[in-house]
């Protein structure tokens, strides 16, 4: 149970040790719909990958879960701004999207520590979607030349054009 698990261990970082498996330790809020999201996301990598194993712990309405997760972040050096809350070794992951971002993340973490070839997780790569330039990687340009373009994309409004060319042509 729970209460045996946390009792047992004689610290927090014990949890963490290195082993054939990839501990995933789930930190979710009863009611929250993105930890309803990242569940169903974590049974299907449970299932697709026979390492993983998912650690699931609430911590909206149980101390005991609360605790734990204060305890992990602060051996691991996190900071937790909510949930979900999702540690992969000495890894973190604070939030869910959907499956094309976050999982994909989550994934690209599991792998790594699967592959074990000290190939080291890179975090969220960004890139997105703009209309009329295709992707692009926000990590490979600086500040001023995304927040242009993302300026420049968002002062255009086609409505606004049309009431511009409306009203100059009267």
């Amino acid at each position: 149970t729970f209460a045996e698990e946390i009792t047992s261990l004689e610290n927090v970082e014990s949890i963490m040790t290195v082993s054939d498996e990839v501990d995933i330790y789930f930190f979710w809020g009863d009611g929250c719909p993105h930890c309803e999201k990242e569940e169903v996301f974590l049974e299907d990598l449970q299932d697709r990958y026979d390492e993983v194993v998912v650690h699931s712990y609430e911590v909206w309405y149980d101390d005991e879960g609360r605790e734990l997760l204060e305890e992990m972040a602060a051996a691991i050096g996190a900071v937790v701004p909510g949930v979900p809350f999702t540690i992969i070794g000495d890894d973190y992951i604070s939030g869910y999207l959907n499956d094309e971002t976050t999982g994909a993340a989550i994934e690209a973490l599991v792998l790594s520590k699967i592959d074990n070839s000290g190939n080291e997780y890179e975090g969220f790569v960004g890139i997105i979607a703009v209309p009329f330039v295709g992707e692009i990687n926000v990590e490979k340009f600086s500040l001023p030349v995304i927040t242009f373009i993302l300026g420049g994309l968002d002062g255009f409004n086609p409505c606004a054009m049309w009431t511009l060319i409306f009203l100059i042509t009267l």
